[in-house]
């Protein structure tokens, strides 16, 4: 994550410098205001400046449930109907 929160002018700098030392990164962004919305654009462009591909999938080991059942949730996570 690249704290929007903490710094909305600048958070997007942070998310191409990790883009860019990293492969198959998975972005989190928060939907509030003031925070990524303002300076999503700047992180579009740094994207392609960097020839960074963008996807909409995500690797199996992020995904907590897919289709109602647990994937990558340990047991104990999974609440259970007494």
């Amino acid at each position: 994550m690249p704290h929007d929160w903490d710094d909305p002018a600048h958070w997007w700098n942070a998310a191409c410098r990790t883009l860019q030392s990293r492969t198959g990164t998975v972005v989190v962004l928060h939907d509030i205001e003031n925070a990524s919305v303002k300076n999503f654009l700047n992180l579009l462009d740094g994207l392609e400046k960097l020839g960074v591909d963008i996807v909409q999938s995500f690797p199996e080991e992020v995904v907590l449930i897919c289709d109602g059942e647990p994937m990558s949730l340990k047991p104990g996570h999974v609440a259970r109907r007494i």
